[in-house]
């Protein structure tokens, strides 16, 4: 168990390491963050980022990436913009590849900062509470995983970080996040390259689509449901 003042070394760099990683994301992509904060920048800007993007395309795509790495791995809101904003500039099929590979390369660092930085105070704090936590979530942290990242409303880094003090594996974390986050993805990507016909924000994401993920968020509860229930009536029967 750690001692107080391991606690509070841990604490104090886990503050200090996402202060140090939030100036240098702001300072890095300062012009990014001001073209992602509303639909209108995006579109007035537009021009002036693919004259960029063709004059550098090696240069553009890297920076392109890191910034949606830095997006995903912090608590800093703007996250899908990114994908709309990839595909105004490089059509669907690379900004799905680009945005979806990043976004989950920067969960996964999230989930790395919780589970290094995070998982021991975590524990000495609510210590015997988190044994229940932990095998319920061996169980079902990988749908719970796919559920939160289908569902608009629940911010990456929540994620990142719960996961980041659980059990579940990284690689388990990794993939599911992939997956989890791939609609999303689909959603923004292909509306960015409509980016004419997109008006507002809830032009991208209708009722009809929210309602949507929110359905295949809780397709593998209600499938897991309907297994277990077939198998015990299977169980039940006489030979």
């Amino acid at each position: 168990m750690l001692d107080p003042h391991s606690r509070n070394r841990s604490k104090l760099l886990v503050f200090i390491l996402l202060v140090v990683m939030i100036v240098m994301g702001v300072f890095l992509f300062s012009n990014e963050l001001s073209v992602l904060s509303t639909l209108e920048s995006i579109k007035a800007t537009h021009d002036k980022w693919v004259a960029v993007y063709l004059s550098h395309p090696s240069k553009f795509i890297l920076k392109f990436i890191l910034f949606n790495i830095f997006m995903a791995m912090l608590p800093v809101p703007g996250i899908s913009m990114i994908s709309f904003f990839g595909g105004t500039i490089f059509g669907f099929w690379p900004a799905f590849v680009y945005s979806s590979i990043a976004t989950a390369v920067g969960n996964l660092c999230g989930f790395f900062i919780g589970r290094y930085f995070l998982q021991g105070y975590v524990h000495e704090k609510y210590g015997d509470k988190l044994i229940v936590f932990k095998e319920e979530w061996q169980k079902n942290g990988a749908m719970a995983l796919f559920t939160m990242r289908l569902f608009p409303f629940v911010p990456s880094f929540v994620a990142n970080l719960i996961m980041g003090v659980s059990n579940l594996h990284w690689w388990t974390f990794f993939w599911v996040s992939w997956i989890g986050r791939i609609p999303m993805v689909v959603v923004y990507a292909w509306s960015g390259v409509q980016v004419a016909k997109i008006s507002s924000v809830r032009d991208i994401l209708s009722p009809q689509i929210i309602v949507a993920f929110l359905l295949l968020g809780t397709l593998p509860w209600v499938l897991k449901t309907v297994i277990k229930r077939l198998r015990e009536n299977q169980s039940g029967k006489p030979l």
